[in-house]
């Protein structure tokens, strides 16, 4: 059995962050959750993860800007940019884009991909654990 990927979800939408930490929690995903950019950029500097699950409009520092400063802690975290306006995203090199409401199977396709690509990544890193 593969080590489970840590995600980072970021969202402002708490009904939002609950929901995927359910679902990604149920699969064995070893998941955190931040409501605002600045905790999201927190959380990076405390811990390492796999992947960040971005919502892209939030009211404290927009998913566009903490998706850089994250890459400039953290430049091997994949990140995934999720919002309704999927036309208003400048792409920046995330690892992909969901349009919002999410279709479950095709994050957790797409995860199952980043898992595949990179698994000795996700191998025993430290604080890999959810406190």
């Amino acid at each position: 059995m593969e080590p489970a990927l840590s995600i980072l979800v970021v969202d402002d939408h708490p009904a939002m962050g609950s929901t995927l930490y359910d679902i990604l929690d149920d699969l064995g995903y070893q998941v955190t959750i931040a409501g605002t950019g600045q905790a999201a950029i927190e959380q990076c500097l405390a811990r390492e993860f796999d992947v960040v699950l971005m919502d892209v409009r939030m009211p404290d520092l927009n998913g566009v800007e903490t998706y850089k400063r994250i890459k400039t802690i953290a430049a091997e975290t994949q990140v995934i940019m999720m919002s309704a306006d999927v036309e208003d995203v400048v792409k920046q090199n995330a690892y992909s884009i969901l349009k919002k409401p999410l279709d479950i199977d095709n994050l957790l396709s797409i995860l199952e991909r980043i898992q595949r690509q990179h698994p000795s990544s996700f191998m025993g890193k430290p604080g890999a654990n959810n406190e």
